[in-house]
Parts: structure tokens; C-alpha cells; sequence
């Protein structure tokens, strides 16, 4: 009966551990690099907020995410800022003095 108990034991912890991989519907991210992981992103997010100003910017609007920022004050390529302040695009202080702040916008997210 003790094996037994310890068996449930650890079935139980193996599906806490788990739970987050089950209940994902979208992408599951699980690598030691990721903080936080397993990390599920979901399918189809409603708001993105883009870390890199160029490459991860640029290809975020070509496939047509909905990014709702991006660090633009950090960005070289004009022609790519001026698309993404067209779609909307809201400045992030990421990368910059603490004294910088996003616009509001960003905080409702």
C-alpha cells in the first residue's frame, strides 16, 4: 500500500508539472533558456509588444500580427518606423532611462 501511495505521489506532481503543456493552445515554449517555462503563447494573441526595433518589427506586421508596440525611438530604419507609427504603433521605453515612459496606451495591455 506505501508503493502505492508513492506512485499517486508522484503521478500527481508529474500532472502539476504538466498542466501548463495540456492546457496550451497555441505555441509552447519549453527550453531552459526561456524564463518561466513552459511558457504557452497563444495561437492567435490579441496584443504584441515587439522587443526588437527592426527584425522582429518588421517581420511581426509582414505576417500581420497585432503589434500594439515597439522601441521606434531606438530604430534606424525610417521607412519601418513610419509603417509602424501608421499601423498604430506605440513607442516603448524599453532599452532606454527608467525616466522614459511608454504612452498610456501600452499600459492597458
Amino acid at each position: 500500500m506505501p508503493k502505492l501511495k508513492q506512485m499517486l505521489a508522484m503521478a500527481l506532481a508529474a500532472l502539476g508539472l504538466a498542466g501548463p503543456a495540456l492546457a496550451c493552445e497555441g505555441w509552447l515554449l519549453d527550453a531552459p533558456e526561456i524564463h518561466a517555462s513552459p511558457l504557452c503563447v497563444p495561437a492567435a494573441p490579441k496584443r504584441v509588444v515587439v522587443l526588437d526595433a527592426s527584425f522582429g518589427l518588421s517581420v511581426g506586421m509582414d505576417v500581420g500580427l497585432p503589434i500594439v508596440g515597439a522601441p521606434l525611438d531606438m530604430m534606424s530604419d525610417a521607412a519601418l518606423k513610419a509603417r509602424a507609427t501608421e499601423r498604430g504603433v506605440t513607442r516603448t521605453a524599453f532599452g532606454q532611462s527608467p525616466a522614459s515612459k511608454p504612452s498610456s496606451r501600452l499600459n492597458r495591455i
